[in-house]
């Protein structure tokens, strides 16, 4: 499902895709989204912390996503 397009310029917007979609069923934490990724993907990727955080970050600072005090990401009425 998420192996298609993710090359050097599509990688980014598949992020985002992908973790919007594993946090709209419900909260996870930076490893929870990683695996859901990886499971959604059926191993054909996983997103490597050094490109998941700083993309968690920009995307809580942009106002989709917000981290709750026990560290899982939850979607905002904008995500």
């Amino acid at each position: 499902m998420f192996h298609h397009g993710f090359g050097h310029k599509g990688h980014r917007r598949g992020l985002r895709f992908a973790i919007l979609f594993s946090i709209s069923e419900s909260p996870k934490n930076g490893i929870e989204i990683m695996k859901e990724i990886e499971t959604m993907s059926r191993g054909f990727w996983k997103p490597s912390p050094g490109s998941l955080y700083p993309m968690l970050a920009k995307m809580t600072e942009e106002g989709f996503i917000r981290k709750r005090e026990d560290g899982r990401y939850e979607l905002t009425s904008t995500g």
